[in-house]
């Protein structure tokens, strides 16, 4: 992960290099930190799933959906004739 820098000469780096590095570690580190907060982010990561699965599985869940509605009212029913 860490360069490591051999400037056994004595020579100093190009201040312009030297730059470049830093933005390119920066770079890497947010896009690093970017990749962890999506991953701790739950909330989001399940939502997205819910939807992926809505779109997958729509119709059956709104075929149970109406089962569920369907029983609810045979039960209502059933219980005020009684």
């Amino acid at each position: 992960m860490a360069e490591q820098h051999d400037d056994t000469a004595g020579e100093r780096e190009d201040p312009a290099r030297v730059q470049e590095e830093i933005e390119q570690t920066r770079a890497d580190l947010a896009e690093t930190v970017g990749a962890l907060g999506e991953r701790l982010d739950v909330r989001s990561r399940a939502r997205r799933r819910i939807a992926e699965l809505r779109e997958q599985h729509g119709a059956e869940i709104a075929v149970g959906a109406g089962v569920v509605a369907a029983g609810l009212v045979a039960l209502v029913v059933w219980r005020r004739r009684r």
